[in-house]
């Protein structure tokens, strides 16, 4: 068990990296929805399946999402936004 503060995103794709030398890692997941976007962000550094990192971000920003859906820029391209 690694101990650290997951808003820091830059130490938790650091210790991320030296557990994957250690034990090489098959895959990134999550129990809390706030840690979606590390989860994703350590999947693509270690090049494990995974979503986006934009991708998770705009799972968790209601904003973001609804900009992305607006101008299409998802695979969802045939939802349109009332926003």
């Amino acid at each position: 068990m690694i101990e650290l503060d997951t808003n820091n995103l830059e130490l938790v794709l650091e210790e991320a990296k030296n557990l994957n030398e250690k034990t090489p890692l098959d895959g990134v997941m999550t129990f809390m929805e706030f840690c979606v976007p590390q989860a994703a962000a350590v999947a693509n550094k270690l090049g494990l399946p995974g979503i986006a990192f934009e991708d998770a971000c705009c799972a968790r920003n209601k904003y973001l999402m609804r900009e992305r859906l607006a101008t299409k820029k998802s695979s969802y391209s045939s939802i349109q936004s009332n926003y």
